[in-house]
């Protein structure tokens, strides 16, 4: 009940002015701080989809090399 209270701090001005309660939120939201959206050029993209297929080779490779070491033994 103490939620449905007490008022938000992030209201616009607009609402101070027109004494508007703010929309109500669930008592259970994130308190992180928000973080800034990073965004990559399509060459940036192209090479970390290439180091990322680069390393799925690579597990792949290790995964053969196991399987046969133990089809051996």
């Amino acid at each position: 009940m103490k939620a449905a209270r007490t008022r938000s701090i992030n209201y616009t001005t607009a609402e101070k002015e027109n004494d508007q309660e703010p929309p109500q939120t669930s008592s259970h939201t994130s308190r992180r701080r928000p973080t800034a959206v990073k965004t990559f050029t399509s060459s940036a993209l192209g090479e970390m989809y290439e180091q990322l297929v680069q390393k799925k080779l690579e597990y792949a490779e290790c995964l053969n090399r196991e399987h046969e070491l133990r089809c051996e033994l």
